[in-house]
């Protein structure tokens, strides 16, 4: 298990070495980056992730994939809901599984046919630990922003992270950690009634 979570963090830590070397903008956004801001409230409700998804803006493909490719990543275009290569994904070497790879989200573009808007812009970034983060207010607004019938609210961000249940449906009830609700009570209040 522990080798597991260590390469994903080493796949995560390579990935944002060479992107910031290269000066490619990015993001770290999906289960790393809920983790990151998860751990700011409390480190021992965080969970692991088993993959790296990284937002890019689309005109920095082309130096990302120079940059990763040095780094040894492969570069592939993968089948992703039903549709033929229409993701882009860097496996951690030539003969990884997708499974081992970096998943790359546009900047500005819906992930997903089915989301509710875009994803942010790439403009600004939060310092993590070793790598730039997507801001909070928009990982919220990622992570509520999958589909208009998945009627996920952005709670699931701590629901995953901590792998607690909600109590009924109401945003923001989740037991055993008061201080991580609040912070989510006000932070819905500041971002989610605009």
């Amino acid at each position: 298990m522990a080798e597991g979570i260590e390469s994903v963090k080493n796949r995560l830590d390579r990935t944002a070495a060479a992107l910031a070397q290269a000066g490619v903008r990015y993001a770290v956004v999906g289960g790393n980056a809920v983790a990151a801001w998860v751990s700011r409230v409390d480190a021992a409700a965080v969970r692991n992730t088993r993959d790296v998804d990284i937002m890019l803006r689309r005109e920095d493909l082309d130096r990302a994939r120079d940059a990763l490719e040095a780094a040894d990543f492969a570069h592939r275009r993968v089948a992703s809901l039903g549709k033929a290569a229409s993701m882009v994904v860097f496996l951690d070497g030539p003969d990884a599984k997708i499974r081992d790879a970096v998943h790359i989200l546009w900047a500005g573009e819906k992930a997903v046919p089915a989301a509710i808007a875009a994803t942010p812009e790439l403009e600004l970034t939060d310092p993590g630990d070793g790598f730039e983060l997507i801001p909070l207010e928009d990982l919220v607004r990622m992570e509520g922003n999958w589909s208009e019938s998945a009627n996920k609210p952005p709670i699931q961000i701590a629901r995953r992270s901590t792998g607690e249940r909600t109590v009924g449906s109401q945003p923001g009830l989740v037991s055993g950690f008061p201080r991580l609700t609040q912070f989510l009570h006000r932070l819905f209040a500041t971002i989610c009634l605009r």
